[in-house]
């Protein structure tokens, strides 16, 4: 009954033990059925990812299928989880750029906002107004947005999630996904479901989320502050329906990242201790050099394993260790451990591969990797990436941005900081994002490649300048400024404005190269 008490409930031991006194071999039934019962929920309830297990053997696979957050429910395993994650991204130099790389390749510079309300004269004030805030839109004064989203991108590339609360008063302030946990049992709702300190319906909608404070010297206080759900914005990459907090895609890879951070630390201690060792040159003193690099040996009498007297050589080494004992016959072979050998880069480089692809990172873009292989090979890797960043620039967009544009704007104009459209039927939630562009590996070929598109009306000006992190729109404003300007300063010297306009075609010439008369009989002809 002493080892029962660990895993049984009070409520178990109690009926037991009454059942002794009346009829022992059913007390011994019933033991044995919540035994069992209550083994098969501990087993349940063990880890399920091997990132955060530490075990040299297979692991069984779990006989109980559970949701995803109840295999956090009521252990360390969360706290695990987010603490061997930040060790390597803080300690291993590859986690910790292809890290840098992923928030690089997704947001970058950040996204630049464009207000579409149909009144250009307050787009313009309103995107001015945002820019401003952006500068300060932080509660501590510390982050511009886009230092948020670049932060929020790698919490929860590392943690598993983040959060985003929106203060009063136009301001945002962070949340880790560590500091979200469940309030205490005499806080918490009957009605109301409370998952990892998400507090829910009972269809599982969220409706409110639990913020500590951490202890002095780690984990977080009981003292929970509730922030309703919608004043907090969530940020993390689902896996499953029913999922309701985050974890890390590179769960399956952190042993994987582990392994290689090992390794490599392997080979270079190997390194160190074969620098350390010198080289010891057998030769007879009287014909030793004087000046050999090796130094000057010295010869001394010591006793051999028989008892007897024998003389030795001992050389002074200028590095590495400082002496060899040498016995006439005598020979020191250096160590060598042959590593890293010839497989050893093959095989570091298949475990970076397969800690980049748990981010769809392809090996290229990870170690920036561009030394083998053709242009198409390396630009189809690039493409692939590049769908997958457009990709989580949307989730962010859905997740983030879309719902922070309004409640920047309106409030804003609530308080009188922004004047209100002129245009009556202007939609101030009509908007965009453009994002930074894509880095092309070689710009002249993607530029005929893409005026060939444009010619065969396969791709318009909107695509090309988008992949360039531009606004088609801006740009055709930008030409006619300058078009203007050429015209005005040429009139203004009395130049005629043709001498001096920019020409991307021969005079006489149209894009396609014929000439402009040819075109005008083609037309007649055509008549």
């Amino acid at each position: 009954m002493g080892k029962a008490r660990k895993i049984l409930t009070q409520n178990d031991v109690s009926s037991v033990e009454k059942l002794m006194g009346e009829d022992p071999k059913a007390a011994c039934e019933r033991l044995g059925y919540a035994l069992r019962g209550r083994m098969a929920l501990h087993k349940a309830r063990r880890y399920t990812f091997d990132g955060i297990t530490a075990s040299t053997k297979r692991k069984t696979p779990p006989s109980t299928v559970r949701s995803l957050d109840a295999e956090f429910t009521g252990s360390k395993s969360r706290d695990k989880m987010v603490s061997t994650a930040r060790d390597l991204f803080s300690n291993f130099g590859f986690a910790r750029g292809l890290l840098k790389t992923h928030v690089k390749n997704v947001v970058g510079t950040g996204p630049h906002l464009q207000l579409r309300s149909g009144d250009e004269k307050w787009d313009e004030t309103a995107e001015k107004y945002f820019r401003a805030w952006s500068k300060k839109c932080d509660v501590r004064g510390q982050l511009t947005f886009t230092g948020f989203i670049g932060v929020g991108e790698a919490r929860q590339l590392v943690d598993g999630d983040c959060g985003l609360a929106l203060v009063k008063g136009g301001r945002l302030q962070g949340i880790e996904g560590d500091r979200i946990a469940n309030p205490p049992k005499d806080k918490q709702k009957k009605n109301y479901r409370y998952e990892a300190g998400v507090e829910m319906t009972r269809e599982g909608w969220p409706i409110g989320y639990y913020v500590h404070k951490r202890k002095e010297y780690g984990g977080v206080y009981n003292a929970a502050v509730r922030i309703d759900a919608q004043d907090f914005r969530h940020l993390y990459l689902p896996d499953r329906f029913d999922q309701v907090r985050g974890v890390t895609w590179l769960m399956a890879g952190l042993n994987d990242m582990r392994d290689l951070q090992e390794v490599l630390e392997a080979v270079k201690i190997k390194t160190k201790v074969e620098n350390v060792l010198g080289v010891a040159v057998k030769s007879d003193a009287a014909n030793m050099d004087l000046a050999s690099l090796w130094g000057t040996p010295t010869d001394y009498t010591a006793t051999a394993p028989d008892g007897s007297s024998e003389t030795r050589y001992e050389v002074m080494l200028g590095q590495g260790v400082h002496s060899f004992e040498l016995a006439p016959g005598e020979s020191v072979d250096v160590i060598e451990s042959k590593t890293p050998n010839n497989t050893f880069d093959a095989f570091t480089l298949l475990l970076i591969r397969i800690v980049s692809l748990t981010i769809n990172m392809p090996l290229e873009i990870a170690l920036q990797y561009f030394t083998r292989g053709s242009y198409s090979g390396h630009r189809a890797a690039f493409l692939q990436y590049y769908d997958y960043c457009i990709q989580r620039r949307q989730e962010i967009e859905d997740r983030w941005l879309n719902s922070i544009v309004p409640w920047v704007i309106e409030g804003a104009m609530k308080r009188g900081d922004l004047p209100r459209p002129t245009l009556e039927k202007a939609d101030t939630r009509n908007f965009v994002w453009q994002w930074p562009g894509l880095h092309l590996l070689d710009p002249d070929k993607e530029r005929r490649a893409d005026l060939a598109a444009y010619k065969m009306r396969v791709m318009s000006l909107s695509d090309i300048c988008a992949r360039d992190g531009r606004d088609w729109q801006e740009v055709g404003r930008q030409i006619i400024r300058e078009v203007k300007w050429y015209q005005e300063e040429a009139m203004r010297q009395g130049i005629d404005p043709r001498l001096v306009m920019p020409q991307t075609t021969q005079p006489g010439e149209n894009p396609g190269g014929a000439t402009a008369a040819r075109e005008e009989e083609d037309v007649e002809d055509e008549g």
